[in-house]
């Protein structure tokens, strides 16, 4: 799923339920669904000053969530509490409790702190994967796609040779690989990093392949002794007021 611009707001139509996109600037103004032809109302969305109290509170409560002091849940309620407070209730914003464009959304908080707490993880398994002796033992990694994922299959192929990716094995069992530090980990990123998550709610993940398997596919030379170490960028920060969190709620919704 492509990255929202952060000036766009993504929200169904209340009548036919199409998905529709416009700009931030036109929130609470009406105009016409191009779907059903009838009149709306573009749904008002809390701004920064809104939502600041709240992000502040998340970066404190990560780092407790990661080292399992606290639970999501808690959090959760610590977070819903400040927007309260801070006058984010969906109802002040023409927004139905619930609705993905709530940042109140018991299921949107929870998708916040996960990719936040899997940017952790994923970061940190990668700087372990990248000491030589790891890279030297097993110096390529698969892709895999998880069943909860709102991507089919195909999709994600496709993402994958659109970035310049090899496939593997038969049309029964494909297989997406190659080497820790091949370029294609940040072209399929949508935040520009080598390790996951890659993408909104995506359930991509990766699994290494070991030396001999790397060889057997012809990415490694047997004389070789493996990738390169690389650095890569820190973990970045999804913050509440996300509108991408939103869309990728939205789309597991629609899914059928």
């Amino acid at each position: 799923m492509p990255l929202l611009n952060p000036n766009e707001l993504k929200f169904p139509c209340p009548n036919c339920g199409g998905h529709l996109l416009c700009d931030m600037s036109l929130c609470g103004i009406k105009m016409t669904c191009p779907h059903c032809q009838n009149e709306i109302s573009v749904p008002r969305f809390p701004s920064e000053k809104h939502l600041e109290p709240a992000n502040v509170l998340l970066k404190k409560l990560l780092p407790e969530i990661i080292e399992c002091k606290m639970y999501e849940d808690d959090a959760i309620i610590e977070l819903r509490e400040t927007l309260k407070q801070s006058g984010c209730h969906p109802l002040n914003f023409d927004i139905e409790p619930g609705d993905p464009l709530d940042v109140m959304n018991f299921d949107y908080l929870r998708l916040i702190i996960r990719m936040n707490r899997n940017f952790y993880f994923g970061y940190h398994r990668w700087k372990t994967d990248q000491d030589t002796d790891s890279l030297y033992y097993s110096p390529a990694q698969e892709l895999l796609l998880s069943d909860t994922s709102i991507h089919s299959h195909n999709d994600t192929l496709s993402r994958w040779t659109a970035a310049g990716g090899k496939l593997y094995g038969i049309p029964s069992k494909i297989f997406m690989i190659a080497l820790k530090n091949d370029p294609i980990w940040v072209k399929i990123s949508a935040f520009g990093i080598p390790y996951p998550p890659f993408d909104y709610n995506s359930g991509l993940d990766v699994r290494s392949v070991d030396r001999r398997a790397a060889i057997d596919l012809g990415l490694l030379k047997k004389n070789n002794s493996g990738p390169k170490p690389i650095e890569a960028p820190n973990p970045p920060f999804i913050a509440i007021g996300d509108l991408n969190i939103s869309a990728s709620l939205l789309a597991e919704s629609t899914m059928i």
